[in-house]
Protein backbone atom coordinates (compact mmCIF):
# COMPACT_ATOMS: atom_id res chain seq x y z
CA UNK A 1 0.00 0.00 0.00
CA UNK A 2 2.91 2.14 0.79
CA UNK A 3 4.86 1.83 -2.27
CA UNK A 4 1.23 2.50 -4.20
CA UNK A 5 1.25 5.95 -1.98
CA UNK A 6 4.31 6.97 -3.16
CA UNK A 7 3.86 5.98 -6.96
CA UNK A 8 0.93 8.14 -6.65
CA UNK A 9 3.05 11.18 -4.39
CA UNK A 10 6.00 11.19 -7.72
CA UNK A 11 3.37 11.14 -10.19
CA UNK A 12 1.51 14.26 -8.55
CA UNK A 13 4.43 15.81 -8.01
CA UNK A 14 5.84 15.23 -11.80
CA UNK A 15 2.54 16.09 -13.05
CA UNK A 16 2.93 19.70 -10.63
CA UNK A 17 6.50 19.83 -11.78
CA UNK A 18 5.40 19.60 -15.49
CA UNK A 19 3.15 22.14 -14.98
CA UNK A 20 4.04 24.72 -13.38
CA UNK A 21 7.55 24.75 -16.13
CA UNK A 22 5.07 24.52 -18.97
CA UNK A 23 3.10 27.70 -17.28
CA UNK A 24 6.33 29.54 -16.93
CA UNK A 25 7.37 28.75 -20.57
CA UNK A 26 4.04 29.84 -21.60
CA UNK A 27 3.94 33.45 -19.42
CA UNK A 28 7.20 34.00 -20.53
CA UNK A 29 6.82 33.72 -24.25
CA UNK A 30 3.63 35.89 -24.00
CA UNK A 31 6.07 38.46 -21.92
CA UNK A 32 8.39 38.42 -25.02
CA UNK A 33 5.92 38.45 -27.92
CA UNK A 34 4.70 41.65 -25.98
CA UNK A 35 7.66 43.09 -25.61
CA UNK A 36 8.21 42.47 -29.29
CA UNK A 37 5.10 44.09 -30.35
CA UNK A 38 5.53 47.30 -27.65
CA UNK A 39 9.10 47.86 -29.19
CA UNK A 40 7.12 47.52 -33.10
CA UNK A 41 4.77 50.19 -32.32
CA UNK A 42 7.45 52.16 -30.22
CA UNK A 43 9.54 52.38 -33.51
CA UNK A 44 6.40 52.87 -35.83
CA UNK A 45 5.65 55.97 -33.47
CA UNK A 46 9.05 57.46 -33.82
CA UNK A 47 9.22 57.01 -37.24
CA UNK A 48 5.61 58.60 -37.61
CA UNK A 49 6.79 61.40 -35.76
CA UNK A 50 10.24 61.84 -37.59
CA UNK A 51 8.44 62.02 -40.67
CA UNK A 52 5.81 64.69 -39.75
CA UNK A 53 8.47 66.36 -38.46
CA UNK A 54 10.32 66.49 -41.28
CA UNK A 55 7.24 67.68 -43.29
CA UNK A 56 6.42 70.22 -40.97
CA UNK A 57 10.36 71.86 -41.46
CA UNK A 58 9.54 71.42 -45.72
CA UNK A 59 6.16 73.65 -45.03
CA UNK A 60 7.98 76.05 -42.79
CA UNK A 61 11.04 76.34 -45.35
CA UNK A 62 8.38 76.65 -48.61
CA UNK A 63 6.28 79.54 -46.14
CA UNK A 64 9.95 81.52 -45.61
CA UNK A 65 10.16 80.97 -49.37
CA UNK A 66 6.98 82.16 -50.10
CA UNK A 67 7.14 84.90 -47.67
CA UNK A 68 10.09 86.57 -49.48
CA UNK A 69 8.85 86.28 -52.55
CA UNK A 70 5.48 88.18 -51.39
CA UNK A 71 7.40 90.44 -49.89
CA UNK A 72 9.88 91.46 -52.72
CA UNK A 73 6.51 91.40 -55.01
CA UNK A 74 4.88 93.65 -52.79
CA UNK A 75 7.76 95.89 -52.93
CA UNK A 76 7.98 95.91 -56.14
CA UNK A 77 4.25 96.64 -56.84
CA UNK A 78 4.89 99.68 -54.18
CA UNK A 79 7.96 100.73 -56.40
CA UNK A 80 6.36 100.59 -59.42
CA UNK A 81 3.10 102.63 -57.95
CA UNK A 82 5.35 105.57 -56.98
CA UNK A 83 6.54 105.51 -60.59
Amino acid sequence: MESHLYEFAAAVFGSAVFRLFGFIWKTSHRVSTLESKLQSMERSHVQQIDSMRRELEGLAEGLDKNREWTTNRMLSIHKDMKD
